[in-house]
């Protein structure tokens, strides 16, 4: 299925960001009978506060961040940014009701997936295809950015050596001048 998490990747953590308790306690439950029956080992850190989550995510294993958008005093947008800086892994936010401006604010600002929790809640496939598109497509752009980085050192390393290799050629270009010269002028 495309967006399956295989078993083999290794444990797989969600942080839910949510400042409701029982959506904190629904999206742990779904998110467990999503995954566990699989295989998949999973843990789940739930937060009700966007700050206190953003300081705790794991850094030493795979994360898919569920943000609700509608949080107390601020919105997901407001911490969209700060999550992606990050890269701890692909954030999803979650809304109680769509807004196209919102949803195209979100992928603007680099949000994985923008999702009704309703659909979410519904259906383990579309939960575990939701959480696996996005870690997909976040693990292709975290090694797109090691690979360019490698590319541009590559080039930086690349420009050195021409640099030097144009140098050596001036040399070798003037060394024979001179020495086509010696010749001119001893041999007169």
């Amino acid at each position: 299925m495309s967006g399956s998490i295989a078993p083999g990747d290794g444990q797989l953590t969600f942080v839910i960001v949510d400042d409701d308790d029982a959506q904190l306690t629904l999206m742990d439950r779904l998110l467990r009978s999503a995954f566990e029956p699989s295989g998949q080992p999973i843990s789940v850190l739930a937060y009700h506060d966007p700050e206190t989550a953003l300081t705790e995510l794991p850094v030493d294993r795979d994360v898919v961040i569920f943000l609700d958008y509608e949080l107390t005093g601020t919105t997901a947008l407001d911490w969209l940014n700060d999550y992606r800086r990050a890269d701890a892994g692909p954030v999803i936010l979650m809304t109680a009701s769509g807004d196209e401006v919102v949803a195209a604010s979100a992928f603007r600002m680099g949000a994985s997936d923008y999702v009704l929790k309703s659909r979410l809640h519904q259906d383990a496939d579309r939960l575990r295809a939701c959480a696996g598109e996005a870690l997909r497509r976040f693990r292709l752009e975290r090694t797109n950015r090691a690979l360019s980085r490698r590319l541009k050192v590559s080039n930086r390393e690349l420009e050195s050596k021409n640099a030097s290799l144009a140098e050596l050629t001036d040399t070798a270009h003037r060394f024979v001048d001179d020495v086509a010269h010696e010749f001119r002028t001893r041999w007169r």
